[in-house]
């Protein structure tokens, strides 16, 4: 039996989706963060349950060829990465076997997975970070959280973030311990500033967002000032309305203080408008690898209607359109869509048009007036898809389905789902949208059955 608090010798037998080692002490699963395959480790228990253990490294007797030196400093602290021990290609081979064995585990199937897309460069990737706000020894401070914490690891220098948003980061701390502006307290719900928010083009030109508990902040010209010496490039200051209790960062409303209500980027060709609540992929060239393989697996679309669910501000559906006959978008949320209309005029395009409301109210209406699609595009949340929203892709009778998701779970569940309504998953292409972390972004193409596989 395993005893809390107390060292054992074990050899890591396997990782677990968010790169846990997985070793067994008389027959029982433990996991141990840091600790890789084919390594022999001392560690310290530090929690029991009944089915599994957790623990601690200690040190490392015996390590593995795939291990590396963390090149941040913080990386065992900070909750942001979770696979800096490891060589990069190490963590690429680990995230295709992650969506393997979920379409495996999951969906049932046994379908070809194929390398993960690496990064040309795996860091200073983010363009868009949010740090909450805190005091550490009476001064404010900016960071991640522990793991499964909500103590603050204060950051002066994120790696795999834009150095323009540690400039913004810097500044506005520098601000708030000049002027007195007190952070944001969980427990009390007190103090102003919750979260610096930073969005950075692939130019450099940046966007500062402050969520704040209140729109109303003291010697906010005086921040405008500071950030324009310190960042030329600074394009738009927002702060950004969150006065609720809880862990939602960005709130619904805000203003504008300074600048432009948006910032620009260019992806697959095109030149979009990110607004301060947009959705918008972290990781620019990922992202482009990532759309353009999804475009890919759809094949030739020239005379083809294609529908882009959960479409965002019309990224994927924008880079579609210009091979498709015809492009529909549904997002739920207004503003996104209000940003995918601008960014249509904007690029010129005309043969696209975009629905707000729920994918699982607004399909199945369509269906039901006899709507069609050749091609389905969905990227949904991280919780997947509704299965009514699933049903009503199906009774558009596509005979491509091109599934995209952050989350090879519940992607694998749709998938199996999807499988019921009469399509087959072909292969899946995942693609390392977030570096050194333990996300992964799938690509699956599916066939409706009788159709092929192209």
């Amino acid at each position: 039996m395993i005893t809390k608090n107390e060292n054992y010798t074990v050899d890591i037998k396997a990782l677990s989706h968010d790169f846990a080692g997985i070793a067994r002490i008389d027959g029982q699963v433990v996991f141990v963060p840091f600790a890789i395959p084919q390594e022999k480790c001392n560690i310290k228990i530090v929690k029991t349950q009944k089915s599994m253990a957790f623990g601690k490294l200690i040190n490392v007797i015996e390590p593995s060829d795939k291990r590396a030196t963390p090149f941040c400093p913080i990386f065992y602290k900070c909750g942001g990465c979770s696979c800096q021990h490891m060589r990069y290609e190490a963590s690429l081979e680990h995230k295709r076997q992650i969506v393997k064995d979920a379409l495996n585990k999951i969906a049932g199937i046994d379908i070809p997975v194929l390398d993960t897309v690496r990064a040309d460069n795996p860091l200073n990737y983010r363009n868009k970070t949010s740090m909450p706000v805190g005091l550490n020894d009476s001064k404010p401070v900016a960071g991640f959280f522990y793991p499964r914490s909500h103590r603050i690891v204060p950051v002066e220098s994120c790696p795999i973030a834009k150095p323009e948003a540690d400039t913004i980061n810097r500044v506005v701390l520098e601000w708030m311990d000049k002027f007195n502006i007190a952070p944001y307290q969980e427990e009390s719900h007190t103090g102003l500033i919750r979260h610096i928010v930073s969005r950075v083009n692939s130019k450099g030109e940046s966007m500062c967002i402050l969520v704040s508990r209140s729109t109303k902040i003291p010697h906010i010209d005086e921040l405008i000032k500071l950030l324009k010496e310190s960042l030329p490039s600074i394009v738009s200051v927002v702060i950004n309305l969150q006065s609720e209790r809880g862990n939602r960062i960005l709130g619904d409303s805000g203003r504008i203080v300074y600048g432009e209500n948006h910032i620009k980027e260019k992806l697959c060709g095109l030149e979009f408008f990110i607004s301060p609540l947009s959705f918008f992929q972290i990781n620019t060239a990922q992202a482009e690898k990532l759309y353009n393989t999804a475009l890919e697996l759809a094949g030739d679309l020239s005379k083809k209607e294609v529908l882009d669910l959960y479409c965002g501000s019309g990224t994927i559906s924008l880079a579609a359109a210009k091979k498709a006959r015809f492009v529909r978008g549904i997002e739920i949320v207004p503003e996104a869509i209000e940003y995918a209309k601008v960014n249509q005029i904007h690029n010129g395009i005309e043969n696209a048009e975009f629905f707000a409301g729920q994918v699982e109210k607004l399909l199945p209406k369509w269906v039901k007036d006899g709507y069609k699609a050749d091609v389905v595009i969905l990227d949904p949340p991280r919780k997947g898809a509704e299965k009514s929203a699933l049903q009503a892709i199906a009774q558009t009778g596509a005979q491509k389905i091109i599934y995209v998701s952050c989350n090879p779970a519940t992607q694998a569940r749709d998938i199996k789902t999807l499988q019921e309504y009469g399509y087959n998953a072909i292969k899946a292409v995942p693609v390392d949208m977030f570096c050194y972390t333990s996300g992964v972004e799938s690509v699956v193409l599916l066939s409706k059955l009788g159709v092929g596989s192209i």
